[in-house]
């Protein structure tokens, strides 16, 4: 044999690899080839045991004959037993019988039939004989969970205790390595089982995300052509009553024609929202400043009858990415920040850009009503309004925002105080 310091640094240097590959197949046959390669045994043969059922089965066999091989390795599982432990055969922590053909009365047949015995032996008690028996346990919390077996030193000596107990410090290193493999099985298996209900679950998502989509669809042109109607009609009464109708009346009429309006509006904007699902995000080089002013003078339009102003900060860089999906963010923004903005002041909106890493943060900041920060996780919900119910609005607004924002691989969120304004900040990657 080698010297143990020699043994043991191998044994750290193929626990390593060991440890690197997580395939219980491919780690068997590391284990046994380092047996007959690096510790200097001629034959190896790895047995593990099925707890459960208390059976063992060959999972690796090395240098032997591969017809033998090859028998090892496809026989059945066996019943576990541990005909060896008897003291007068430990050795160290592993059992080491001499002879086997003077025990013949514990020794399994089907064992002793498999060895080749005659020319191996000697009457020199110093060699191994042809059947000497040596087996090293494999543990794991004292639990036996294998066996590796021996044969055949290269040396031709019989080992000694010194011999065994660095063979068993490699058993020990196999047991880490197999439960760390286990370990990764097991996983592997989970990550199976979690990919297939994660199949199922997008695939019966993706049906009642469809049955929805045509339920909307069905629904709001159901209602769309009454309100149009009612539309029309209310037209045709304010014309044939026109001075002949009393002022409540006329108030009457005033109410219906914007409930109706407001309804028709909430129908576009629901629309909207459920069609950005198929909302092409084809990326375009485009100018951040000019869709920003573009978007400001379109909301500033929606409502003529507030005063608006806008002031940008930063550099506002060119970027790729989808043109529709960055003017509904920032256009929503700006309608939501005149909107809500103080009926006794001017409204005014700054516009702020930083960068940072890999994204651009973009900001906007309104002097508006504001709202508690409490309200925070419910803003960006659909249909969610915490404005006064005569404050005209559909819910529907700050959820594209972070829909689309989501959509192009960023973020959202607000600061905000009851009062003094709000201020949303959007995140787009580079």
């Amino acid at each position: 044999m080698r010297s143990y310091q020699t043994v043991l640094l191998k044994i750290l240097e193929i626990s390593e690899e060991m440890r690197a590959n997580l395939e219980l197949d491919e780690l068997f046959d590391i284990v046994c080839k380092a047996i007959t390669e690096e510790l200097q045994w001629q034959q190896a043969i790895i047995v593990l045991r099925d707890i459960d059922s208390k059976t063992s089965r060959p999972m690796a066999a090395r240098g032997m004959p591969e017809h033998i091989r090859q028998k090892i390795l496809s026989s059945p599982p066996s019943r576990w037993t541990q005909w060896y432990k008897i003291p007068e055969f430990q050795v160290s922590n592993s059992y080491y019988v001499r002879n086997l053909h003077d025990h013949m009365d514990i020794v399994p047949e089907e064992l002793y039939q498999r060895m080749e015995v005659g020319n191996h032996i000697t009457r020199d008690k110093s060699k191994w004989q042809g059947d000497d028996f040596l087996m090293i346990p494999i543990r794991a919390e004292e639990e036996w969970v294998g066996m590796i077996n021996v044969d055949n030193p290269s040396d031709g000596l019989a080992p000694n205790e010194e011999d065994i107990k660095m063979l068993e410090l490699f058993a020990n290193q196999v047991s880490i390595a197999i439960r760390n493999a286990k370990a990764f099985e097991k996983q592997k298996d989970f990550n199976r089982q979690l990919a297939r209900e994660v199949e199922k679950k997008t695939k019966l998502l993706e049906e009642q995300y469809l049955e929805l989509q045509t339920y909307i669809s069905s629904l709001t042109h159901d209602l769309k052509t009454p309100i149009v109607s009612i539309n029309a009609m209310v037209g045709v009464l304010k014309e044939e009553l026109d001075t002949d109708c009393s002022e409540e009346a006329h108030y009457l009429l005033d109410r219906l024609t914007k409930n109706a309006e407001r309804m028709s509006k909430i129908l576009h904007d629901l629309i909207a929202y459920y069609n950005i699902q198929k909302t092409s995000m084809r990326k375009d080089h485009i100018d951040t400043r000019e869709i920003i002013m573009d978007e400001f003078y379109r909301a500033r339009d929606i409502y003529p009858e507030k005063v608006a102003t806008i002031t940008l900060e930063g550099y506002f860089p060119t970027i790729c990415q989808s043109k529709l999906a960055f003017s509904l963010i920032v256009g929503n923004l700006f309608t939501n920040a005149l909107k809500f903005s103080k009926p006794e002041e001017n409204a005014h909106v700054t516009v702020r850009v930083r960068k940072e890493k890999s994204r651009y943060v973009f900001s906007v900041a309104d002097n508006g009503i504001g709202f508690d920060m409490k309200y925070l996780d419910r803003i960006f919900k659909l249909f969610e309004r915490l404005a006064d119910k005569r404050t005209e609005g559909t819910g529907i607004g700050l959820a594209t925002v972070k829909k689309m924002t989501e959509k192009m691989g960023g973020s959202v969120w607000a600061e905000s105080k009851v009062g003094e304004g709000a201020t949303f900040h959007f995140t787009v990657p580079v």
